[in-house]
């Protein structure tokens, strides 16, 4: 029994979880890249992106990175190109002024 319409229980899932997926944080994505060849092999984030042989990975600009990025463990590639590199990113911002 397949329909191709949506029934009404699907819209309201669907209608929630666009709901909650605008009310998220957006937070932009960097390019970082380990400073000694130590932390290469070691540090991942903890969504699971490891850094390639050589170059820099794509990281979520969230605590963990800064956290990082404050330590000396990674730097950021491209600075300029990523304004909001130094806000600091905390649950419930949504986009607003750097507090």
């Amino acid at each position: 029994m397949t329909t191709s319409e949506p029934t009404e229980r699907q819209k309201r899932i669907a209608a929630r979880a666009e709901n909650l997926r605008s009310r998220l944080p957006h937070v932009p994505i960097v390019l970082v890249e380990p400073t000694s060849d130590e932390y290469r092999k070691f540090i991942k984030h903890p969504n699971g992106t490891r850094f390639p042989e050589s170059g820099a990975a794509k990281w979520p600009l969230d605590q963990f990175t800064q956290r990082r990025i404050k330590d000396g463990s990674v730097k950021l590639v491209d600075d300029k190109a990523h304004p909001h590199a130094h806000r600091r990113v905390r649950h419930g911002d949504h986009g607003g002024e750097a507090a």
